[in-house]
């Protein structure tokens, strides 16, 4: 199927449980509340570098391996076999409204690892180092202010997390902490994302890098690049009432081939939508590819997660569901290498390859749930040109997960897509957004 404008129709769905095997939690533990802020809007705002001084995002070493080459018979060999080569059609839309939001010269820190969120009536964004909130017009109600100042003690780390809770009407902010392995969260105490915050902490057993979070019913979940426990549930209630030492139920997902060449990030299932199966479980999915080593075919393994905070005990993780999928190339080059060329210039991009991208958008229809996954992927064989490879999951209250429709988003035009990301309309229309780069492109 050919993607038209990034948004193609797909036909309009309950849930699914898989009878496997289950593991029981790792470690059962709770967060420390830290009381609750002021105002944001009420919190001094960043004027100037030259009156806020000079800020660095300590350097943390990711959880990779040392480079593994390539099973040289790993499919697929003659370039990518669902990939669409033609460019999607182009329609000229005016944008809506459109505004400067904060940058990396006004967070004073690289790289900016922007974030954002939009509720019915405001836009939350966050960058190393500070948080900006604007009206649905673009005026700026509140910030820029210090991420440190608002989440951190006066720490400073950054990597800022911001979602939209829809369900609760409520936003989420987060920030990791090097001093002690944690990642700091403030849940806004109304729909208000200028007033006062609930701030959590939770230190981990190891420094959680890339973390990533989603909205679900029974808990936000969280994974995250690090070693010991990879994948967690939050206490979703707890925090959004504002109790104390909230629980956080850390899990290993058992039967998963860690990426050997780049960042272990499995992606959670993130809500989209109000409806959603009673008593769904979390899932949680990663990509193996069968040029890793113990990997023998290229398929996603998808985990539930049944949580139970009120006797922690009795949460569990399952066995891995596997889904065969069409061949692909994660197109892996050693983390922080590189592999992008620009004009102009001998550094290249760092495309964040062979990881899910954030967030793996979920929606329930009257007959089906729908889930999208996207990831780079080598569209030539050759390590030179990055496609988005899109693959729709589907599930009903009798069936398991299986893939809906998949492809492979790269026009031949010389230019890599990579970074994607798609999320799906309620009329079932899938939007794809993805960065673009190439060695002649400005």
């Amino acid at each position: 199927m050919k993607i038209k404008l990034l948004l193609f129709l797909f036909l309009a769905s309950s849930f699914s449980v898989f009878a496997q095997q289950s593991t029981p939690v790792s470690t059962i533990g709770n967060g420390t509340f830290l009381g609750k802020t002021e105002p944001l809007r009420d919190f001094p705002t960043i004027q100037s570098k030259s009156t806020y001084g000079e800020s660095n995002i300590n350097i943390i070493e990711n959880n990779f391996g040392s480079f593994q080459g390539i099973n040289e018979n790993a499919l697929p060999l003659n370039g990518d076999p669902v990939a669409q080569r033609e460019a999607g059609s182009f329609m000229s839309m005016a944008p809506i409204i459109g505004f400067d939001g904060a940058n990396a010269s006004e967070g004073q820190a690289t790289p900016p690892d922007p974030s954002g969120a939009v509720g019915p009536n405001h836009y939350v964004q966050g960058v190393n180092l500070v948080v900006k909130i604007y009206d649905k017009q673009g005026a700026l109600l509140a910030g820029p202010t210090s991420l440190g100042n608002f989440l951190g003690n006066g720490a400073n780390n950054g990597d800022p997390i911001i979602m939209y809770d829809q369900l609760a009407d409520r936003f989420f902010v987060s920030q990791f902490q090097t001093s002690n392995n944690a990642l700091i969260i403030g849940v806004s105490e109304t729909p208000d994302p200028t007033g006062s915050y609930f701030l959590y902490e939770y230190p981990l057993d190891a420094f959680p890098d890339y973390p990533h979070y989603a909205v679900w019913p029974d808990a936000y979940y969280l994974t995250a690049n690090k070693g010991g426990n990879t994948t967690y549930a939050l206490d979703r209630a707890a925090m959004l009432a504002g109790e104390a030492d909230p629980a956080i139920l850390g899990f290993n997902l058992p039967g998963i081939v860690p990426n050997p060449n780049t960042v272990f990030s499995p992606e959670p299932a993130n809500l989209t939508g109000f409806s959603f199966p009673e008593d769904a479980p979390g899932y949680i999915v990663y990509l193996q590819d069968d040029g890793w080593a113990g990997v023998t075919f290229d398929h996603l393994k998808v985990w539930e997660l049944d949580i139970d905070f009120e006797t922690p005990g009795n949460s569990s993780v399952s066995a891995p569901l596997e889904i065969p999928t069409a061949p692909f190339d994660s197109f892996i080059a050693p983390f922080g290498e590189g592999e992008l060329e620009q004009p102009g210039t001998t550094q290249k991009i760092d495309m964040i390859s062979g990881v899910i991208s954030f967030a793996a958008n979920y929606r329930t229809f009257e007959n089906h749930n729908s889930w999208l996954i996207t990831f780079n992927v080598d569209v030539n064989n050759d390590n030179t040109t990055s496609g988005i490879r899109w693959i729709e999951l589907r599930n009903s209250a009798t069936d398991p997960w299986t893939i809906f429709q998949e492809g492979t988003y790269a026009p031949d035009d010389g230019n890599s897509r990579f970074m994607g990301s798609g999320a799906m309309d309620a009329q079932g229309n899938i939007g794809l957004a993805f960065n673009i780069g190439g060695p002649t492109l400005p």
